[in-house]
């Protein structure tokens, strides 16, 4: 009989060996000889969850059946490996199972079944151990746990409802972590799924995301927004003659869905317009906005959030009309000399009637600027038109036209003759009137055009002797007569335009002078002289005596010094015409100068008892003299003597008469006694010359002085000898003496 001995699953863990091995004693064997096999557990498939992704293998020891020989005294000993407790990782494992059978001759049989001797060291106290026949393998399986997800708080990205109340659902996956041993293990959904589409009732939209086939989930509520598509532009139309219309007050619930005007779950919407509803809109496109506040909060507004939108209202008023005026005021149209004339542009925007905006165009024809020919002197026929009216609006002006005339040029002068008279000239042919009447052939007598006359009054040849206006007049003239055979009943003439041309004659010519004389005028005690008043004799054609004006220059009181000044005599016409001619005025210095003698100038001898007429111009003598001129410096006053300067005095008085003459040659004289002061000196009294003479009519004057001591006159004085050779020797002797 063989006893088994199992073990369960439950019981591995608490009789694990450290080296994987189980012993144990048979119970009930029959003692002796050796079995011929040995019975171990069959091999089995176990699994389990790891915690933090790993796991320990377990003891499986206990669930080895071994068959003992003799189960009364053999023993055994089961082996694990790996052994139990080892950690593992995810995935299969093989845990492999052996024994080994001791057999104890002795019969002992009280061996610890939990010995865990290794194999050679057998508890079995000299027993015979062999290894038992057959092992066996088990797959030990690790598996991960579920994963799960980290529910942390998401803030999501709002989503924005749809016209029809309806959001598409956001995918919120991506904002979850999750906790798993093996990466992409697993798979993340969420409900509803991305890209769906779901009615909201409010303004939140709750999406839960949990891992498939798993029971880990979390939830995230994703703000919705109200419906923001505004309305598309769209035009309104004022009533007949209104400009405005009134601001729409359903635009809102043209910008939200009907879900959302109510507000629902405790979400609070408004909306408003600006410009706001019922408010006046003009003619033309007009920009509104739309704005939404959506209160997010249950019981309170804890957090607003504002949305608009634009759009365009077009506006349209009534059809623009044209209001022709009766009678319009126009400028006249001047043609030009080719009878062309260039068209005004009459397109005057106050003429139409229409809201502003109204977009509407001015015709006119002809164009503005163009320039067209004109066939009367009349009138330009201009038509303007209004497109985009409510029909053919238009309006006729009759421009009226200025015929082209050319005005000779005004003022006009013309001259003067001798008798200040002037002559109006022929006007007409400086006139330039061109015919722009290009109406039908000639009928009865004459052009239907009538003819170009031009006249002007006063006449030509007009004598004038002040300013004179003069009219020249154009004319269209006709002269008709129904029957062409008799003569013409008349002229019939229409005043095309005037001219007036004011003429004024001039004087050109100037007038008369004839000078006076030079004049020469006396330089005065300051050396000069005003000029005087010098009278022409003048006279003009136009101006009276009286009446012209006489100028000189330098005029008269001008200060002028000696010689000739050129003095200019202008006289001037009131026309400004003038005439000049010159005098000479000369002023000469003949005021002679003036010279005070003294009364005697004595001089005295040399050591001779002799004297001489002093040189005039010495210092001791001239300085004897007062001199004066008007116009020569003093040093520059000639003084002359009636003796030679060097002649010999006669002792005692000399009458000398001196002359001061000036630069101008004038001079005067005074006389002055010049007296010798010799009475203290001896000299001979004068002696007639001696008479006779040599052969040859030849005298020998000897003289000669000779010095001697005289006891009277205290003194050495000379002695004059005088002798005279002819023929015979004379000797007078003159001794004089110093009077006491």
């Amino acid at each position: 009989m063989q006893y088994s001995t199992r073990i369960g699953i439950l019981g591995l863990m608490a009789i694990i060996g450290s080296a994987g091995v189980l012993t144990g004693m048979g119970e009930g064997a029959p003692r002796g000889g050796m079995c011929d096999a040995i019975e171990i557990c069959p091999t089995s498939q176990m699994s389990v969850f790891a915690e933090n992704c790993e796991a320990m293998i377990p003891d499986l020891r206990d669930q080895v059946v071994v068959n003992l020989c003799n189960p009364g005294s053999d023993c055994y000993t089961v082996h694990q490996s790996p052994a139990p407790g080892t950690v593992v990782g995810l995935g299969d494992h093989s845990i492999h199972l052996s024994a080994t059978i001791c057999t104890n001759p002795l019969g002992l049989g009280n061996q610890n079944s939990n010995d865990n001797t290794p194999l050679g060291n057998d508890p079995c106290d000299g027993a015979v151990c062999f290894s038992a026949d057959g092992d066996c393998t088990v797959t030990f399986t690790v598996n991960a746990p579920d994963p799960e997800l980290v529910c942390t708080e998401v803030v999501a990205d709002p989503i924005q409802l749809g016209s029809d109340c309806l959001v598409t659902v956001p995918d919120v996956t991506d904002n979850f972590e999750v906790s798993a041993c093996v990466e992409g293990s697993y798979t993340v959904l969420q409900s509803p799924p991305a890209g769906t589409t779901e009615f909201s009732l409010g303004g939140f939209l709750t999406i839960d995301v949990f891992i498939d086939g798993s029971k880990s989930s979390c939830s995230v509520s994703v703000p919705v927004l109200p419906y923001t598509e505004c309305p598309g532009d769209f035009t309104l139309f004022t009533g007949f003659g209104e400009c405005t219309t009134s601001m729409p007050a359903d635009l809102c619930d043209l910008y939200l869905p009907e879900c959302q005007l109510e507000g629902r779950l405790g979400i609070i919407y408004s909306c408003r317009s600006e410009p706001p509803a019922d408010s006046p809109l003009p003619v033309g496109d007009n920009e509104v906005r739309l704005i939404v506040e959506q209160c997010l909060g249950v019981d309170d507004c804890t957090e607003i959030t504002e949305l608009s939108c634009s759009l365009t209202i077009t506006v349209e008023g009534p059809p623009p009309t044209l209001n022709c005026p009766e009678e319009p005021e126009l400028d006249p149209l001047q043609i030009d000399a080719n009878c062309m004339v260039t068209v005004p542009d009459l397109r005057d925007p106050d003429l139409v009637q229409a809201c502003d905006g109204t977009e509407y165009e001015l015709l006119q024809f002809p164009e503005p600027g163009s320039i067209v020919e004109v066939t009367n002197d009349n009138t330009l026929y201009v038509r303007v038109e209004l497109s985009g009216g409510k029909g053919s609006d238009s309006c006729t002006f009759f421009v009226p036209l200025i015929p082209y005339i050319l005005c000779p040029d005004s003022p006009q002068t013309v001259d003067v003759d001798e008798n200040c008279q002037a002559v109006i000239p022929d006007l007409t042919d400086d006139v330039v009137a061109p015919d722009c009447c290009q109406i039908g052939e000639e009928q009865f007598r004459g052009s239907r055009c009538g003819e170009i006359r031009i006249t002007q009054v006063p006449v030509a040849g007009t004598i004038i002797t002040e300013e004179t206006t003069v009219v020249i007049t154009i004319e269209r003239c006709f002269n008709f007569n129904p029957e062409p055979a008799l003569e013409a009943v008349g002229d019939e003439c229409i005043v095309l335009g005037t001219c007036t041309v004011i003429i004024t004659p001039v004087d050109k010519v100037p007038p008369t002078i004839q000078c006076p004389a030079a004049v020469t005028l006396s330089a005065d005690a300051n050396c000069g002289a005003d000029v005087p008043v010098l009278t022409p004799t003048v006279s003009d054609n136009c101006t009276s005596e009286a009446a012209l004006v006489v100028t000189q220059d330098p005029a008269a009181g001008t200060r002028i010094g000696l010689g000739t000044t050129v003095v200019t005599l202008t006289v001037a016409d009131e026309a400004g015409n003038t005439a000049s001619c010159d005098v000479n005025v000369t002023v000469v210095d003949d005021t002679p100068p003036t010279i005070t003698c003294p009364t005697r100038i004595t001089i005295m001898p040399d050591e001779n008892c002799e004297g001489v007429v002093p040189v005039p111009t010495s210092e001791d003598f001239a300085g004897q003299f007062e001199l004066s001129d008007n116009c020569t410096p003093l040093d520059q006053i000639t003084l002359s003597l009636s003796l030679t300067a060097e002649t010999q005095l006669n002792s005692g008085s000399n009458m000398v008469t001196v002359t001061a003459t000036d630069g101008a040659g004038n001079s005067a004289s005074c006389t002055v006694d010049v007296f010798l002061d010799n009475a203290n000196c001896l000299s001979p009294a004068p002696q007639p010359a001696p008479t006779g003479c040599d052969a040859n009519n030849q005298s020998l004057n000897l003289l000669f002085s000779l010095l001697f001591h005289s006891p009277v006159c205290g003194a050495t004085c000379p002695i004059t000898v005088s002798m005279v050779l002819c023929g015979f020797l004379a000797l007078r002797r003159n001794v004089r003496r110093r009077r006491r």
